[in-house]
């Protein structure tokens, strides 16, 4: 496929190039699914409460970080 790609920019040199966008690099989806993660161990071992509200801080500072983060 990638081959098809550059032979085909060999044949049309006057064509526009289609410029592929992506999205920046972030961890901050993967620290929201550990926070949300842990945050449901905390529901399931409900005599610990302690965990629950330890993933709740983190879903919190997950979405606070991953929304301000930079474009």
């Amino acid at each position: 496929m990638i081959e098809d790609q550059d032979q085909h920019k060999k044949d049309a040199p006057n064509e526009a190039m289609e410029q592929v966008i992506r999205p920046k690099l972030s961890y901050w989806p993967i620290v929201l699914a550990a926070s949300l993660t842990l945050t449901l161990v905390g529901v399931i071992l409900m005599p610990h409460a302690i965990v629950f509200w330890v993933g709740v801080a983190f879903v919190i500072v997950s979405f606070i970080g991953w929304g301000l983060e930079r474009r």
